[in-house]
C-alpha cells in the first residue's frame, strides 16, 4: 500500500501462518514464508513481485527462517534457526538453494548450546558472518558459494569464564564496517563492551572496566558516533536507557555512560529517527 494507506494490493491469500522477510533491494519482489514459525516445523519460501503477480516457490521444506542478506537483486543469503545451523544461497529465478554451511555442536549429543549464528556484515558482492558457541566467536568470509574462515575471539577468562558467558550479539554499525559487542557474565552479573572490526581481525575495549549491568537491546546512531542502549540491573527489575559516545570512549576509557531515563517502568524497543 501507499504511505497514505491507498492503493493496497492483496498480494497471497494465505490459509497458515506466514511471515514477511523483505524486500529485494531493488523494491520488486517481496520474499515470505509460509509454515508454522512457532513450533520449529519446516517453511515453504516464496517470492513475489511487488504488484503481486508472479509468485514463485523457492524452498518447500526449510527448517524456521533466522537471519535474510540479500546480496543483489536476485540472490540472497538465509539461515536457519534450529538445532543445526544451515546458510543457503537461494536465487529468486527458482534455481534450487545452495547449501553452503551446515554448523552443529562440536560433536553429536553434546550438552553445550547450539551454534549461534550471530549477525551479518555486508562487503559488497561478498559477506561476513559471526558464529558464537561455546564462549567463542568465530568469523566467516562467504564469497559467492564458498566459505573462508578469518578470525576467533573470545573473553578472556580473568575477565568472565567461558561456561557463563551470555553473547548478546555483534551489533553492525551503519557503514557495516565494525560492530558493538556485549558479553554478559552471568555470574558476576557485569557486561564487558568491545569495538570490533567487520572481519574479527582487531577487537578493542570501550570502558576500563565491566558495566554492573545486563544490555538487553542496542542501537547505533545513523551516524555511527553513539550506541543506545536498554540495560537492566537484573532480569527482573525495570530497565533505562542509557547513551554510549563510541568515539569518545576510544579515546578515553575512563568515559561514562550517560542515563537518559530513571524510572520504574519496562523499556520495550530503540529506534533512532533516521533525520531531524
Amino acid at each position: 500500500m501507499n504511505a497514505n494507506g491507498s492503493g493496497k494490493i492483496e498480494l497471497v491469500d494465505m490459509n497458515e501462518s506466514g511471515k514477511f522477510l523483505g524486500w529485494s533491494p531493488d523494491s520488486q519482489q517481496i520474499l515470505y514464508s509460509m509454515g508454522v514459525q512457532e513450533t520449529g516445523a519446516d517453511n515453504s519460501i516464496y517470492v513475489i513481485k511487488a504488484n503481486g503477480t508472479g509468485r514463485l516457490e523457492l524452498a518447500s521444506s526449510i527448517a524456521p527462517v533466522d537471519l535474510i542478506h540479500w546480496q543483489d537483486a536476485q540472490h540472497f543469503y538465509l539461515t536457519t534457526d534450529n538445532d543445526i545451523k544451515q546458510i543457503y544461497r537461494f536465487s529468486t529465478d527458482g534455481t534450487a538453494p545452495v547449501l553452503i554451511a551446515s554448523i552443529s555442536g562440536p560433536d553429536t549429543g553434546n550438552p553445550l548450546p547450539a551454534p549461534n549464528i550471530l549477525t551479518w556484515f555486508d562487503q559488497g558482492p561478498n559477506l561476513i558472518y559471526i558464529i558464537s558457541m561455546n564462549g567463542t566467536w568465530t568469523w566467516y568470509r562467504i564469497e559467492g558459494t564458498n566459505r573462508t574462515y578469518l578470525a576467533e575471539w573470545s573473553n578472556s577468562v580473568d575477565k568472565c569464564q567461558a561456561s557463563q558467558d551470555n553473547w548478546s550479539g555483534n551489533m553492525p554499525s551503519p557503514d557495516e564496517t565494525r560492530g558493538f559487542v556485549d558479553v554478559f557474565c552471568s555470574k558476576d552479573g557485569v557486561s564487558w563492551f568491545y569495538l570490533a572490526s567487520a572481519d574479527g581481525a582487531q577487537i578493542t575495549p570501550l570502558l576500563k572496566g565491566p558495566t554492573p549491568m545486563q544490555v538487553l537491546e542496542a542501537e547505533w546512531s545513523p551516524n555511527g558516533q553513539y550506541v543506545l542502549l536498554e540495560i537492566g540491573d537484573n532480569p527482573t527489575a525495570h530497565d533505562d536507557f542509557y547513551l554510549l559516545d563510541v568515539g569518545k570512549a576510544l579515546k578515553d576509557p575512563t568515559t561514562n555512560l550517560v542515563r537518559l531515563t530513571n524510572d520504574a517502568a519496562w523499556k520495550y524497543g530503540i529506534a533512532w529517527q533516521p533525520r531531524p
